[in-house]
């Protein structure tokens, strides 16, 4: 016959568009690969089976020497003072930093003793007490409380919100 060719078949396709693959032929190699996957994520579960990074190292150890926290696995630490568990990804130390600002530590005296008796508000985060170390530094500044302040020079109380600076500031600079 001088018109007709026959397709070549020695390439087997799968469908329309792929070319069938060692691993698409047999069923045995998908189960073959499930199979590792499971036994690859019974390993994560702890860190034991986990690659890490230089820095992800260095996060895990920062983790586990802060006495703050307990049980730290790769996805997740619980926290000493109130018990949470907080979670991350891969010694992310993102949400754990964010957790113990917020974390109430005057809700367990016991365990928060150590940190009260550094003259440390618990209930206030670090930009908090940072402003309100500031306010108290400041030499025209009386009475410092959590909503307002006392000013030195003309006697006036000046209102904010949880030590914050800007209406301080704003009086300061009309006061003198």
């Amino acid at each position: 016959m001088v018109g007709h060719v026959s397709p070549p078949t020695a390439i087997k396709t799968i469908g329309t568009k792929r070319p069938a693959t060692p691993n698409s032929l047999g069923s045995t190699s998908v189960a073959l690969k499930k199979s590792k996957l499971l036994t690859n994520k019974a390993e994560s579960a702890g860190t034991e089976g986990i690659a890490l990074t230089a820095a992800q190292t260095q996060r895990k150890n920062l983790l586990e020497e802060d006495p703050l926290a307990t049980d730290v696995q790769h996805n997740s630490v619980t926290c000493n003072a109130c018990g949470k568990v907080v979670k991350y990804a891969m010694f992310d130390l993102y949400h754990w930093n964010r957790h113990k600002m917020r974390c109430k530590l005057n809700s367990n005296p016991s365990r928060s003793s150590s940190l009260v008796s550094n003259n440390v508000d618990p209930s206030l985060t670090a930009a908090q007490s940072e402003r309100k170390r500031v306010l108290e530094g400041d030499p025209l500044a009386t009475n410092v409380q959590h909503d307002s302040v006392t000013c030195n020079a003309c006697g006036k109380m000046v209102k904010y919100t949880m030590f914050d600076l800007y209406h301080w500031n704003r009086h300061k600079g009309r006061c003198k």
